[in-house]
């Protein structure tokens, strides 16, 4: 049989830290000569590319320890630093990507953001009863229950759920993720599909918040992924600021992402403007979209940030989700950007 490789030799000094691309021992030394040698020639998707796989050959760790083979003991770097080490191996600007024509950009950006509302607002509801269901009932303070006791509270809540209805149909505009009637079942029912559906409309939601933030600053989807969460004393996004401009007509509303694509690659933090609000007496105006985004944003992934063993490097994000479609993570460890 044939015998799977040694790992071992891949410690973060060997494969970047130690030097960089000035130590030709190193891997993205080696990853650089093998691209071709010139950062300007190529680009961060590329280095990405093939940084990632070193996430693979980690998580591939205890089948090389049931085999007794030497293993990769320590992962390459932190989901935050691919985007540092990929810059300096390329430096080339991507293809530009021709605009959505209007006929599908206005309905895409109406849907996402009908979404926002009425929606967003249920599933946010339905992720504070998981994370309420799934504490310990015993009354020990922030412990935690897990596998099928879990899985029994949190679809025991879910079938007490009620969703908003539609004002068109009058109607809810979503059907439970579990039913129960006592009379016939121990257990709670799953209805077409229970969690799955649960976790998909979770992910849509946040796909739509994003869609709505990525339209409204221009920016990448990269730097969207480099939002921080956080909330001030007063409740308000740390990443948002509101200012107020034009002596006082219009509130201009900024959010601070990190970029790469200035500063000789490096990441550097940058301000994008995400709408106006005018503030003149007797004038009704709309709510800004992307502030309502970032809200849902925070909101929807509040409670994946207080599960235990989370990476300090994914907590402090604002953009986080489940690595498994089958439901909500037990363990930080599960989460991921």
């Amino acid at each position: 049989m044939r015998q799977l490789p040694d790992f071992s030799f891949l410690t973060r000094d060997r494969l970047w830290e130690d030097g960089g691309l000035k130590n030709d021992e190193t891997y993205i030394y080696a990853l650089l000569e093998h691209m071709g040698g010139d950062p300007k020639e190529i680009v961060d998707r590329s280095a990405r590319h093939y940084l990632r796989r070193l996430y693979s050959v980690f998580d591939a760790r205890k089948v090389h320890q049931a085999f007794n083979r030497p293993f990769m003991s320590q992962p390459a770097f932190e989901d935050y630093e691919l985007t540092r080490v990929s810059a300096q191996l390329g430096t080339k600007p991507s293809e530009e990507v021709r605009p959505l024509p209007d006929e599908i950009a206005i309905p895409l950006l109406n849907s996402a953001y009908s979404w926002l509302g009425a929606p967003a607002d249920d599933i946010i509801k339905a992720t504070e009863m998981w994370d309420e269901a799934r504490r310990d009932k015993s009354g020990t303070p922030n412990a935690l229950l897990n596998g099928p006791m879990v899985n029994y509270y949190v679809s025991r809540a879910f079938s007490q759920m009620t969703f908003t209805k539609s004002p068109e149909t009058g109607e809810p505009w979503c059907e439970p993720f579990f039913e129960w009637d006592k009379s016939t079942s121990a257990r709670p029912r799953p209805v077409d599909g229970g969690m799955r559906r649960f976790i998909h409309l979770w992910r849509t939601i946040q796909v739509a918040a994003l869609i709505i933030l990525q339209q409204s600053s221009g920016m990448r989807s990269e730097e969207l992924l480099t939002i921080r969460a956080g909330r001030r004393k007063d409740g308000t996004p740390q990443c948002l600021e509101a200012r107020s401009v034009a002596s006082g007509a219009s509130t201009m509303y900024v959010v601070k992402a990190m970029v790469n694509k200035v500063n000789g690659g490096v990441p550097d933090e940058h301000e994008f403007v995400v709408g106006m609000q005018p503030n003149l007496p007797g004038l009704a105006s709309n709510s800004v979209p992307a502030v309502r985004a970032i809200d849902v944003l925070l909101r929807l992934s509040e409670p994946l940030r207080r599960l235990p063993s989370i990476p300090s490097s994914i907590k402090q994000l604002m953009v986080i989700r489940p690595k498994k479609a089958a439901g909500l993570s037990t363990g930080g460890k599960n989460v991921i950007r």
